[in-house]
């Protein structure tokens, strides 16, 4: 079982220093590995979609020059920075901690950027659509529901960052 897990941390992370995007990445936090995500994923009881954590292994936080999404609706959401995992004061461990804590946002949904305005990027933990990316928007009142300020995006951490555009383009 010890050497099956090395071999797959092994491929994982072999895969991961060629997975790169149409699209540059800037601020980038140190390195982390997948035993820190792992450590992460225990901590607050779900496992990442492979692709995300392929992502993260490659780019730990940082913002990419694109950074305009632009929903089939038109409706613009332009993306402040990726959240590091680790070896920032505003890591995934703080950002996670504090909307499970005052549960704000629905438990689906790991926050994996922020959008400058207290609203964040999303990925679905729902096994039909694990992995798929939606915005969450934190402006609800007392006793509503979180689930009505989300809203899907795309399917994949990849198609997200591969459709998004510079500010100012249209």
């Amino acid at each position: 079982m010890h050497s099956m897990m090395h071999i797959m941390v092994q491929h994982i992370t072999s895969e991961s220093e060629n997975f790169m995007y149409h699209n540059i990445f800037l601020g980038l936090k140190e390195n982390v590995s997948l035993k820190e995500i792992k450590i992460l994923e225990m901590k607050y009881s779900f496992t990442m979609p492979k692709l995300i954590k392929k992502h993260f292994l490659r780019y730990n936080g940082g913002c990419p020059e694109k950074n305009v999404f632009v929903s089939e609706n038109g409706s613009r959401y332009v993306l402040l920075n990726f959240i590091p995992i680790k070896y920032d004061d505003y890591d995934l461990d703080k950002v996670l901690s504090l909307v499970r804590d005052e549960n704000i946002m629905p438990k689906w949904l790991i926050p994996f950027a922020e959008d400058g305005a207290g609203d964040f990027f999303c990925y679905s933990l729902k096994k039909d659509e694990l992995g798929a990316i939606y915005h969450y928007t934190h402006e609800f009142n007392y006793g509503e529901s979180p689930e009505s300020y989300v809203t899907y995006l795309t399917s994949s951490i990849t198609e997200f960052i591969e459709s998004l555009v510079e500010e100012d383009e249209n």
